[in-house]
């Protein structure tokens, strides 16, 4: 979940080179709704999402029991999916 597509892109790039099953959505209402359909393991929301947006999406993640992950900068993605590897999310 972010705000910029070139950052997705990239982020989504790493996340399939570490073997992950990855998609990315800049709409709030798509996020929420693979959170609360638990389509999900994981969201890593991007530095760019609003507080409000961001909250709301922390707080679906908790009741629903996925992983909620801030991102901040896309220098940090690599080491978040390693560690999100080797808990099985």
């Amino acid at each position: 979940m972010g705000r910029h597509v070139e950052i997705m892109k990239g982020a989504l790039a790493l996340a399939d080179e570490a073997g992950h099953d990855a998609r990315g959505t800049l709409d709030d209402a798509e996020a929420l709704l693979w959170v609360q359909q638990q389509q999900i393991g994981a969201l890593l929301i991007g530095g760019g999402v609003e507080p409000e947006p961001r909250d709301t999406l922390l707080a679906a993640c908790e009741q629903y029991d996925v992983r909620g992950v801030e991102v901040h900068g896309p220098a940090n993605i690599g080491a978040i999916l390693r560690g999100l590897s080797e808990s099985g999310a």
